[in-house]
């Protein structure tokens, strides 16, 4: 497993858990132009200089303090031939001594179709994703026990504390929170069922690989979660897994701008079912490249997406053909 961060701090007792965990040499750290001296040295650090020397078409396509340079560290990862990519940020602890794919007593799985609200299976205090559409908040759904335990594509890990919730959330309900139901238990996305999930402690397996792309000509706060929607619909349609798991981290957030995040966040409750609905209409192509590619360019079309925003892609699906598929 290769861990994949980015940062415009310093080392941190974070950075430090993780490389206890993992080991140095299983950490890549995404520098910008922002991310202070002392990381130079640091096994695993990229410099900008060392990501125009590794994959310079990219690094030069790819704006400057931007979260968006994360993609460079996915293919660093990629191209170690890494079984699987844990991403997460430098603001969030992980609880215990390690990370393990397998080790979950109860799995459950979603039957309905749509959006639904996977916190809400976590938690009895009102609380939602960030990118689930306000309407599907309080959506009932049904769920159903599984025996035959299925590796998933993607595995996002609930975090405590300060979790990924929305702007809107942050401004009108109460925080740190504590997730306190079913922590024994995972849930599953049936085929059709949507939720959001986040670059924030994730697990991603080779199968999920293409779907890593971050789109940098968005709303920052939207790069994530229209990536998830792109991956899992996807995904889920190929028989993969897109799994929820109770939390085994704490976060200690860095400071935001509430305000500026929900004026970020504007673009999610306006775009995310027309998002949705256009993968859908992609899913006929088994090729992830095919499939990726046609659902930008129907992005573009309907000016969801910048122009740029192809080019880049195209880049990275080079990278990807070059180092997973060839």
């Amino acid at each position: 497993m290769q861990a994949v961060i980015t940062t415009i701090n310093k080392p941190n007792k974070i950075y430090s858990h993780l490389s206890k965990l993992l080991g140095e040499s299983s950490i890549i750290i995404v520098g910008d132009k922002k991310t202070p001296k002392e990381w130079e040295g640091v096994k695993g650090y990229l410099s900008l200089n060392e990501q125009f020397k590794l994959f310079p078409d990219l690094a030069e396509a790819l704006p400057m303090d931007h979260y968006c340079r994360k993609n460079i560290g996915y293919l660093q990862a990629i191209s170690k031939n890494s079984e699987s990519i844990y991403e997460t940020d430098d603001d969030t602890y992980l609880l215990g001594d390690e990370i393990d794919l397998a080790k979950i007593s109860k799995t459950v799985k979603v039957l309905d179709s749509g959006w639904t609200n996977i916190y809400n299976f976590y938690s009895s205090q009102e609380i939602w994703p960030r990118g689930l559409p306000i309407e599907c908040i309080e959506k009932k759904y049904k769920i159903k026990a599984l025996e035959n335990k299925q590796q998933p594509a993607v595995i996002q890990y609930l975090v405590n504390g300060d979790p990924d919730v929305d702007a809107l959330y942050r401004l009108i309900k109460k925080l740190p929170i504590s997730f306190d139901l079913n922590l024994n238990t995972a849930i599953e996305l049936g085929e059709g069922s949507l939720c959001p999930f986040n670059s924030q402690n994730t697990i991603h397996a080779k199968n999920a690989y293409p779907f890593l792309y971050l789109p940098a000509y968005v709303s920052f706060r939207m790069t994530d979660i229209w990536r998830s929607i792109i991956a899992q619909i996807y995904l889920t349609n190929k028989g993969e897994v897109i799994q929820f798991r109770p939390p085994n981290s704490l976060q200690d957030r860095n400071d935001h701008d509430l305000i500026k995040d929900l004026q970020q966040e504007f673009d999610g409750y306006k775009y995310n079912n027309i998002i949705a609905g256009i993968c859908q209409d992609s899913t006929h192509l088994d090729n992830p490249i095919d499939y990726l590619k046609d659902v930008y360019k129907r992005l573009e079309k309907k000016d969801i997406i910048k122009k740029q925003e192809l080019q880049l892609l195209d880049i990275w699906c080079e990278y990807i053909n070059e180092y997973f598929y060839l």
